[in-house]
């Protein structure tokens, strides 16, 4: 059983928060929606940017490995009827 740690915080106005510690997954597969919640907008705009290319060559990776390295490989060749035997 995993015991959660959480660190509390101190603001003079707003009073105490007790923050998770650790990593978050969603926080960081979902990064830029995170900065655009926090009004970062120029930082969501490079986040967003950043994923989509990552994620478009991940998807570049994974078509060149499922396509047959050829396409003569891929295509047995149809037997060609020989003229004039």
């Amino acid at each position: 059983m995993a015991v959660n740690r959480f660190r509390v915080f101190h603001h003079p106005t707003r009073g105490n928060e007790a923050v998770k510690d650790g990593v978050s997954i969603p926080g960081f597969l979902f990064r830029f929606c995170w900065a655009f919640a926090k009004r970062r907008w120029v930082a969501g705009g490079l986040l967003f940017a950043l994923t989509s290319v990552l994620v478009e060559d991940a998807m570049r990776v994974r078509e060149r490995r499922l396509r047959p390295r050829s396409r003569a490989a891929a295509v047995p060749e149809a037997a060609t009827p020989v003229l004039g035997q």
